[in-house]
């Protein structure tokens, strides 16, 4: 003999949640009503100012998908909307916020291109920045922040931080990187890039004359090219 599902349900001991308070909503009484789940229904009241009532499944209470009469999501759209208004006055403030997202993202995102060269080696983000972008955008606008400009590591070692941190362009952020090839000459250090700057010649020149011609002085590497063999 089969029984109906909805008899056993009806039989089912109903815990009483009068009193209870569920996020913005205390429960009031047990209504007659029920959907197609047999989900029972609430009458309950918010506690905004208006003390809205309203009927509310037991599934949606306990699991916390309906946290209130619908204050909640109001106050969050009014207090998102006041809060785009005043950062649209500030200068750069979503430039920076996207800058900070990636710098987060590069710590602490396993899934971001970056990750392994950043989280992946120990790269953090300091307590005063970590999830507060308020004091990182004070930062960047008190320390030179353009639109053309990117954040990098003083040290390509250091963590995101005060001390270690600056505004450069991508080309200056290309000498910091941990496989930039620095020359030491003369008793100083260079870039392949800044002697191709001064001198006018093609890094594969100054490379060849490095390493090829077994050139090692300054004066060597950016003399001017006068015919094949360099």
């Amino acid at each position: 003999m089969q029984y109906r599902k909805d008899y056993f349900l009806s039989k089912r001991k109903i815990e009483d949640l009068t009193g209870m308070k569920f996020n913005r909503l205390t429960v009031i009484s047990l209504s007659d009503k029920t959907n197609k789940r047999h989900d029972r229904y609430w009458l309950c009241e918010c506690d905004c100012e208006n003390k809205t009532r309203k009927l509310i499944s037991e599934y949606h209470l306990r699991r916390g998908t309906i946290k209130s009469c619908g204050c909640l999501s109001r106050e969050w759209t009014t207090n998102k909307n006041k809060e785009r208004a005043f950062t649209n006055k500030l200068p750069n403030y979503n430039n920076i916020r996207n800058s900070y997202e990636a710098m987060y993202k590069r710590c602490y995102d396993e899934t971001h291109d970056g990750y392994k060269y950043y989280g992946g080696r120990g790269i953090t983000i300091c307590n005063e920045w970590l999830n507060n972008y308020k004091e990182f955008y004070k930062w960047a606008i008190n320390n030179g922040y353009k639109k053309n400009l990117t954040i990098e590591r003083i040290d390509v070692d250091g963590n995101y931080e005060p001390t270690n941190c600056c505004w450069a362009t991508m080309k200056e952020q290309c000498y910091n990187k941990t496989n930039t090839l620095y020359i030491y000459l003369d008793g100083k250090f260079y870039t392949i890039e800044d002697l191709c700057k001064e001198s006018g010649l093609s890094y594969s020149v100054i490379w060849q004359r490095y390493r090829r011609f077994n050139k090692n002085t300054k004066e060597e590497l950016i003399k001017p090219l006068r015919g094949i063999n360099t």
